[in-house]
């Protein structure tokens, strides 16, 4: 369902592995203004990044967010790699994958 492995990342020799796909990004802002816009999504990891900037002019309330799969799956629980501290730790680890 999602292809091929488009990365290997190796951090302080530890294997840190990545599936990402192409997806969309959803949002709904100001009582049901739905907009799209695209993205790729670490199924792994579940976190979503590079997601396409849209005009929002006028829209003022982020009522939901949400990224949609290929096959119509929706994704609420997700981490938005913009909101990730992506420096080397001292722990040797890398922003979201510090933990391993």
């Amino acid at each position: 369902m999602f292809g091929n492995y488009k990365s290997l990342t190796f951090v302080s020799q530890k294997y840190i592995i990545m599936k990402i796909i192409n997806a969309k990004y959803v949002s709904i802002w100001d009582g049901g203004v739905e907009i799209k816009s695209t993205c790729t999504f670490d199924v792994v990891n579940n976190v979503v990044s590079q997601i396409e900037s849209v005009e929002v002019d006028g829209l003022e309330i982020l009522e939901d967010e949400y990224v949609l799969l290929s096959d119509g799956t929706e994704i609420r629980d997700f981490i938005n790699e913009d909101d990730l501290d992506n420096d080397i730790d001292p722990a040797g680890g890398y922003g979201l994958y510090s933990h391993i």
